[in-house]
């Protein structure tokens, strides 16, 4: 018998996106453009058959910040806007985004994501595998038959740039020699080339001229690169609760993020060094870490380089022409930098 998932209501702003003024202003703006996002999300998804579309609609109730779609439909509204084709192709960007972390849950065997139990703990790995491909089979299809072949090409581009960073991060876990280099690469890979990717799709569909079209993916890769920085500082000084999975969660799993990385050029790099190789860190031993990770300056350091990619992606914004939908885009910049959650 299939177990089903637990009943749930969410509204459409989660109660946890609300403490960010900066968010509650750009979903202030854009709630009609998000809703028909969320719309058509569950409208492609609501109606599966069987196990499909029971796990399909447990999933919709977790659903996040939207900050995909947000990208495509802002960057599309800068040019010519026309809604019937650029929210489908929006609600793909948020599709793909959820069969990845579909996917992560089970490669990391996450039991819970934003508080809620994940589908691989809800019912099992071969559910949440099948239920992520059926995301990403779904998000192809809606990109090639409203954004066309070249949407579909640039979605797929991003998906094996994110396959190939998890790949690298995979090959990588508990090795205490990696460099800050190493660190921007992957997350480039895993993370901002989505980001500017969704940028460019939603020029394209705006029809946008090539420079502008290039300048906003500049900017989408700086804010993924600062979004990535700050989400791995948030494992070492968020609560459980905020991020809806246990404080610490990345160096249990052995992926050794900017903050730890630059500990292990510090003046207890030894004992650093050590907790990584051990590949069993207690919480005791975390709670040091995060402590030696404040007091030693390297959570600030990290947090500097997160508003200097935040700098870059204002400045590549400064190529686009002028439109209202301008200073939501700074909002954007702004937001993933001050961000606790």
């Amino acid at each position: 018998m299939v177990r089903a998932g637990p009943a749930r209501q969410t509204p459409f702003i989660h109660n946890r996106l609300l403490p960010s003024p900066r968010l509650a202003r750009i979903w202030s703006v854009m709630e009609s453009d998000v809703r028909a996002v969320d719309d058509c999300i569950a409208g492609t998804l609501k109606n599966g058959h069987g196990l499909t579309g029971e796990v399909s609609r447990y999933l919709l109730q977790g659903m996040g910040k939207r900050l995909r779609p947000v990208l495509v439909i802002l960057c599309a509204r800068l040019g010519t806007y026309r809604a019937e084709a650029v929210v489908p192709v929006a609600a793909a960007t948020e599709l793909v985004h959820m069969a990845t972390l579909v996917h992560d849950d089970v490669i990391d065997r996450s039991p819970t994501r934003r508080g809620w139990p994940t589908v691989n703990a809800t019912w099992n790995e071969r559910v949440a595998i099948l239920l992520g491909d059926h995301l990403f089979s779904r998000a192809l299809a809606m990109a090639a038959r409203y954004g066309g072949l070249s949407v579909v090409e640039v979605l797929s581009a991003a998906v094996e740039e994110m396959v190939r960073g998890e790949m690298e991060q995979e090959a990588h876990r508990f090795d205490p020699d990696q460099s800050e280099d190493d660190y921007l690469t992957r997350i480039g890979q895993k993370t901002a080339r989505f980001l500017a990717d969704c940028c460019r799709a939603g020029a394209m569909m705006g029809q946008m001229p090539e420079s502008a079209t290039m300048a906003l993916c500049s900017f989408g890769y700086s804010v993924g690169m600062a979004f990535q920085i700050v989400d791995d500082i948030l494992d070492f000084t968020g609560s459980g609760q905020e991020l809806g999975k246990p404080v610490g969660s990345d160096l249990r799993e052995g992926v050794v993020t900017l903050p730890v990385i630059y500990a292990l050029a510090g003046e207890h790099r030894g004992w650093v060094r050590d907790l990584i190789s051990a590949r069993q860190p207690g919480e005791a031993e975390l709670a040091r870490l995060r402590d030696m990770l404040h007091q030693g300056g390297y959570l600030e350091r990290a947090y500097g380089l997160a508003r200097e990619f935040r700098q870059s992606a204002l400045e590549a914004l400064a190529q686009v022409p002028s439109s209202p939908m301008l200073p939501l885009l700074k909002q954007v910049a702004e937001f993933v930098v001050e961000r606790r959650f």
